[in-house]
C-alpha cells in the first residue's frame, strides 16, 4: 500500500550534506535523504529514507545515523 506525503519536509545541512528533516517533538527531528524525499513527493510508491535522528538537549544537536 503507496501513500502520498502528507507531512512538508524542511530542509536542513548536517556535516555539509542536505537532507530534509521532519519534527517529531521540540527535541527530536527525523532526518531524511533529500534525493529519496524529492522521489517520493513525485511517486507515492517511493518512500523517503531515514537516514538518522537528530536530538536536540539543552541546545547540544546530536545526530544520530540508523
Amino acid at each position: 500500500q503507496t501513500q502520498k506525503i502528507s507531512w512538508k519536509g524542511k530542509p536542513i545541512t548536517i556535516g555539509g550534506v542536505d537532507y530534509v528533516y521532519k519534527r517529531i517533538n521540540e527535541y527530536l527531528l527525523n532526518i531524511y535523504d533529500k534525493d529519496s524525499f524529492t522521489a517520493a513527493l513525485k511517486n507515492p510508491s517511493v518512500e523517503p529514507l531515514l537516514v538518522g535522528t537528530l536530538e536536540i538537549n539543552e541546545g547540544k544537536r546530536v545526530f544520530k545515523p540508523v
